[in-house]
């Protein structure tokens, strides 16, 4: 077991690695890099996304004239009222991550919201929670870098496999 969570061999890393550069390859030329044939790329892929990892792209919310917003929170140690809270947040359609985090503050939040005035009614929908004791918004103006591909990169390519 490798420190990813994921069993992994030397061709599953040849696959990770071919579709961190590119998630768009086609199945034939992922077979060609990776020496295996396109029926076990498929049931490769399938694997990893059955083991959380996901394809998807990423766009500017500031581009369609949303806000991008971090909430940080302080919230009770009780667990019934934490787990409680986060059933609430996954089930919010302007949540789009949520974090435990160490610190002064227990979660960070992140909202994608059109205005101040839906900002301000997800914060009060949040300081209603039972397990919130207080919450502090940080909106995101522009955003100069979004990826973690080169460090995982890094990380994968330098990882011993059997």
């Amino acid at each position: 077991m490798s420190g990813w969570g994921l069993k992994l061999r030397e061709k599953d890393k040849k696959l990770l690695l071919e579709l961190l550069k590119d998630a768009r390859k086609p199945t034939g030329e992922l077979s060609e890099k990776t020496g295996v044939t396109r029926q076990t790329i498929n049931n490769k892929i399938k694997k990893l996304k059955e083991n959380g990892v996901k394809f998807t792209i990423w766009i500017h919310p500031e581009r369609f004239n949303l806000m991008r917003v971090f909430i940080l929170l302080i919230t009770r140690p009780e667990s019934k009222y934490k787990e409680e809270t986060i059933k609430k947040l996954k089930k919010m359609d302007t949540v789009s991550q949520i974090h435990y985090i160490l610190g002064r503050y227990d979660m960070i939040i992140e909202v994608i919201v059109k205005d101040r005035e839906e900002l301000s009614a997800i914060v009060r929908e949040l300081q209603d929670l039972p397990a919130v004791l207080k919450t502090e918004a940080l909106v995101v103006y522009d955003t100069v870098k979004h990826t973690n591909e080169s460090y995982i990169l890094k990380a994968l390519e330098t990882l011993e496999v059997p």
